[in-house]
Formats: C-alpha cells, sequence, structure tokens
C-alpha cells in the first residue's frame, strides 16, 4: 500500500532528525502526557498573569465608546458596518459583548474572556509544536513568547477585539486537518478534511481576516520545522496554498457583496484591491515587516530589523540541513509565507501597518528566529547536544521572561493607566455639568 509505505518511510525519517537534534535526549521524557499537562497549565497560568492588567483596569478605548451605544440602539448600525467589510459574523460577536457590557466598568468582563480566548491560542500552538517534535519545555515557552507579542497586547487590551485569538486557534486546526489529508488514501476522507479545513478558514476571516493568517505560522510549526523529505514538505505546502485560496477567493467575493449593498462604510481604501504592486512592496517593507522584525519592541528601528532578518535567513539555512538544493527549498518556502501571513493588508488599497494587523506575521518572524537559534546551534559541532540543548533552553527562557515582563509594562503604561485616566477624568467632568445643571433647574 503506497500511503502505509509513505507514512513508515517519513515517520522513519523524521525519527532519525529527532535523533540528531540538539534536544534529542531530553524529547522522550518530555512526550509523557503528565508532564505536558503540567507545562500546559504553567503556559495558562503565566498567560493569565502577563494579561492580569487588562482584566482588573477600568478603562475604555475610542473603539470601545463607538460600539457601547449602538449595542443598546439595536443590531443594524453594527451588522452594516461590519458586512460591508467581508465580516457579517463579526457583528454577532459585537452585539453579544457589547449587549452583555453597557458600561465602561463592565467592559472588564469582555476582556477578561478575550484573555480565555488567547489562552485557547496558546494551548493549539503548544500542542502544534509539540507535536512537530520540539520538547514540551521549549513548546511551552515559545507558545508564551508568540503570544505575548505587541500584536496580541493590542488585542488583548481592546475590548473590540474580542473572540480574535479565537480565530487563530481555529486556522491552526485547519493547518493540522490540511497535514493530515496528505496522507489519506481515501478520496472521500481527504476531500472531507480538506472541506473542513477551508470551511473553518472561511468562517474565520468572516469575523475578521487578519487573524486567521495565523494559519500559516501553523503551516511553518507543522510543515517546515520538522525538515521532512522535500517532496513531502512541497506536497503539505501546496495543499495549504490550494485551501488558503479558495478560503480567501470566497471571502472577496463576501466582502465584494458587502460593498454593494451597504457601500464602503469603513472606508473605499478597505474594500478596494490595490494595482500599486511596487508601492504595496515597498511599504510592506518599510513599516510592517520593519515593525514585525523588531520581535519585541514597540520603538522600531531599521538596524534592529536588518540584523534579525539577517541572523533568520541565515540560521534558516543552518537549520534545514541537507543538500544545497534542500536548504534552498525550505528556505524558500519559509520566505513565502512571509508575505502570506500579511495577504489582507497587502491586497487592499488602504496602507495601515497598524500593531493589531501584524499578528501573523510578528508571531511567523519570531517562530523563525526560534528555528534560526537552532540552526546555529547545530552548526557548534565542538559542544556536545546536551550542553546546547541547555543553551537553548536558557535563551528561551530569557527570552520568554523578557518577553512576558515587556508585555505587563506595555500594558499598564500605554493602555491600562492613560485610558483609565481619561475615563475617570472624563466622568468627573460630566458629574460635575450634570451637578450644575441640577443646580440652575432648583
Amino acid at each position: 500500500m503506497p500511503g502505509v509505505s509513505e507514512h513508515t518511510e517519513v515517520g522513519s525519517q523524521r525519527d532519525i532528525l529527532v535523533k540528531n537534534s540538539i534536544f534529542s535526549s531530553d524529547a522522550a521524557s518530555d512526550q509523557t502526557s503528565s508532564v505536558r499537562l503540567t507545562h500546559a497549565l504553567f503556559l495558562l497560568s503565566v498567560v493569565i498573569l502577563t494579561y492580569a492588567p487588562v482584566i482588573v483596569g477600568t478603562y475604555a478605548f475610542l473603539d470601545d465608546y463607538g460600539y457601547l451605544q449602538p449595542a443598546r440602539g439595536g443590531f443594524h448600525w453594527i451588522w452594516t458596518f461590519c458586512a460591508s467589510g467581508g465580516r457579517p459574523l463579526l457583528a454577532i460577536s459585537h452585539f453579544l459583548s457589547f449587549s452583555m457590557s453597557s458600561k465602561v466598568s463592565s467592559l472588564g468582563f469582555v476582556r477578561a474572556a478575550n484573555v480565555a480566548t488567547l489562552c485557547t491560542l496558546a494551548a493549539v500552538i503548544y500542542f502544534a509544536l509539540s507535536r512537530a517534535g520540539f520538547p514540551s519545555k521549549l513548546s511551552a515557552l515559545m507558545a508564551f513568547i508568540l503570544v505575548t507579542l505587541p500584536p496580541f497586547q493590542v488585542l488583548a487590551a481592546l475590548a473590540t477585539s474580542a473572540g480574535y485569538p479565537l480565530e487563530a486557534a481555529a486556522a491552526g486546526i485547519s493547518s493540522f486537518l490540511v497535514m493530515q489529508s496528505t496522507g489519506d488514501a481515501k478520496v472521500f476522507v481527504k476531500l472531507g478534511r480538506l472541506a473542513l479545513a477551508c470551511s473553518l478558514l472561511l468562517v474565520g476571516m468572516m469575523v475578521h481576516q487578519n487573524e486567521v493568517m495565523f494559519f500559516w505560522v501553523f503551516v511553518a510549526i507543522l510543515a517546515l520545522s520538522p525538515r521532512e523529505r522535500e517532496s513531502v514538505v512541497v506536497r503539505k505546502v501546496s495543499y495549504c496554498l490550494l485551501v488558503g485560496a479558495v478560503a480567501c477567493i470566497v471571502e472577496f467575493f463576501i466582502m465584494k457583496l458587502g460593498v454593494a449593498v451597504y457601500g464602503a462604510v469603513a472606508g473605499s481604501g478597505r474594500a478596494g484591491v490595490t494595482h500599486d504592486v511596487f508601492g504595496k512592496i515597498s511599504w510592506f517593507v518599510k513599516e510592517p515587516l520593519l515593525n514585525a522584525l523588531n520581535m519585541n519592541s514597540i520603538e522600531p528601528t531599521g538596524w534592529f530589523a536588518v540584523a534579525t532578518g539577517i541572523f533568520i535567513v541565515v540560521g534558516l539555512f543552518f537549520y534545514f540541513g541537507g543538500s544545497l538544493r534542500y536548504r534552498l527549498t525550505m528556505l524558500g518556502m519559509a520566505l513565502m509565507l512571509v508575505p502570506l501571513s500579511y495577504l489582507p493588508n497587502l491586497v487592499v488599497v488602504e496602507s495601515w501597518a497598524s500593531y493589531r494587523t501584524l499578528v501573523a506575521l510578528s508571531a511567523l518572524l519570531a517562530f523563525y528566529a526560534f528555528l534560526a537559534l537552532q540552526g546555529y546551534l547545530q552548526v557548534l559541532r565542538t559542544f556536545s547536544p546536551q550542553f546546547r540543548q541547555r543553551m537553548l533552553l536558557g535563551v528561551v527562557v530569557c527570552w520568554a521572561i523578557f518577553s512576558g515582563f515587556i508585555a505587563t509594562r506595555n500594558l499598564v503604561r500605554y493602555f491600562v493607566e492613560p485610558q483609565a485616566i481619561e475615563y475617570h477624568l472624563l466622568k468627573g467632568q460630566l458629574r460635575k455639568i450634570r451637578s450644575e445643571e441640577h443646580t440652575s433647574e432648583l
């Protein structure tokens, strides 16, 4: 049976790669269910602790204020705005969230629910990394790093972003289904999994398009990091490209239908497809890619972005190993996923590199930096695998601590404190006006 023999060959090759990896001695001990459960619970605990300020803080953003009043008045305004942008399912999420939160003081419950969805995404990333062959400790640490990058800080701080991380988690499940379908010998099973994967992507896009691009992050985790045979990787990525293309085309027609019915309520820049290809490429390099390559820093600099880019490309070349053709093929597919992770913002006329659009791009580049670090350590043959394993774990632990600290600091300094002060000042002024009006009436 060709399907069985192919799976056996791929499985044996993966076992060889695990044995030769720098963390081979720790791989077996990390695969027990009790160890995984412990690491998963620890991951969820530190994510909640990191994002606690947005839960306990009393504040609101401009977007939040805009939805509070319409939610009281009815569903029509929210539906019109969301449907015109190709996001009809987002209207349901917004209406339910803000109907239950009729005042600013209750928005903390919405943000708490959003942090819970962020924990779900962290868990899905953790299990995807574990499935790809990474030790449980490293998987938990990298999952934490990815969900504490600046774009996720914005998602957690905004009540209007409630539920967005769930689309990224659904994209991970979709990616897993596509990977599973590549080994199916039965046509109906294969088509069923591909259809379900495409449906998950489409539903996610009908909520919010940017977070669904996390699909390509999971493609990198599940297809590129195991370092399987070139033909296997190409087939997996090709299936993912097919599923992604179908979902994007259907979503494009849904958006055009919304614009035709309601007009470009969200702005003509978001509703139109750009024809300035070279202008978009230049903008992508100078703004989104620059910001994403600065990793945890929210004050991007060009020299750091260039250094990070070189570090990633050279490190990935070392990481993939094998023949020159294999390395270049894998590196080419890895680089191809970079613009795909930012696709919704590249195809539209509008050029606005807000941090909440960088969710997938930032996470993908951070994961590439993790693989690149392993690539450099693989070259250091003078050190034992155990010592290189400890070096890798030490660097990732420091990165995780730094990422968590920076995330909490940014949330308090740039989100919770200034918005809370603004809210209390505004509330005080309104009370003063009402008191004066009441006095004048007397």
